[in-house]
């Protein structure tokens, strides 16, 4: 076979060697595309659940504004999410860009229903509250006078009744005080005041509280008992309606702080 290859004029020899080669050369070529445009690709990526437009915070997600999009392995971020069933309904617990990736980080339980509002309870306002509380807790406000104070108003009382009704302490009963003048207004809000969501329980850095493990535990973080917090809480923050809210913001205008209690 050699033989009639090297009684090919030179020119010859040198053409086909130099075909040759680029026949290789482009088959190569044309085998690595059609490589990573059919299998590469796949191996080397996943689809994930992503964003179509930007969505600010605390904003419930619907189908149209998420999408599956193929992601390199490199560029996944960490829990990546494929099931967009598994995000709809629920809200985005950080703001988000377009075409982001979403993970447990990013979204949370819908805490607020239609018309409420979520609002952060000043602490000044609260004479107590359970260190045990966590995200989604449904809490009662228990309005109960300030004793610290020489004077409470009668919400029902005008101006000038309200300047004659200067009273010392006295003794606290659940809601207000003995025979408090203002005792239906306090039954109201009693009634009003209950089966309150906890949106937020954070401590004084933003940071949610969550349950903790012990040191050395062999537990599973989600089966943990309250006992273990991953911070002390300082800030809590509720989803109220408008109305709630009124009746939250009289009450402390009057001299009342509130009991926070597991409903």
């Amino acid at each position: 076979m050699k033989n009639w290859f090297i009684k090919l004029p030179q020119s010859v020899r040198l053409l086909i060697v130099v075909v040759t080669y680029a026949a290789i050369f482009i088959g190569h070529v044309a085998g690595v595309n059609y490589y990573v445009k059919n299998y590469s690709e796949k191996v080397d990526s996943k689809e994930v659940v992503v964003t179509t437009k930007e969505i600010p915070l605390h904003t419930v997600i619907r189908t149209e504004d998420l999408t599956i999009k193929r992601v390199r392995l490199s560029d996944l971020v960490g829990g990546a999410i494929v099931d967009p069933d598994t995000i709809v309904g629920k809200e985005t617990q950080a703001p988000m860009g377009k075409n982001e990736q979403f993970n447990a980080d990013k979204i949370n339980t819908v805490v607020k229903k239609e018309g409420e509002m979520i609002i952060e309870i000043p602490t000044e306002w609260v004479m107590s509250f359970p260190k045990s509380l966590r995200r989604l807790d449904k809490v009662s406000l228990l309005p109960v006078a300030d004793t610290t104070k020489n004077a409470r108003v009668d919400f029902t009382a005008t101006a000038n009744q309200q300047s004659n009704s200067v009273q010392g302490s006295a003794s606290v009963t659940a809601g207000g005080m003995k025979d408090d003048p203002n005792a239906p207004i306090l039954a109201e809000a009693r009634e009003l005041l209950k089966g309150l969501t906890v949106a937020y329980f954070k401590d004084n850095t933003a940071n949610e509280i969550t349950d903790a493990l012990p040191a050395n535990s062999n537990a599973v973080k989600d089966s943990a008992p309250r006992i273990n917090s991953s911070n002390l809480g300082a800030r809590l923050e509720l989803a109220v309606t408008p109305e709630q809210w009124a009746m939250i913001y009289k009450l402390t205008q009057n001299t009342y702080k509130f009991v926070i209690s597991y409903q």
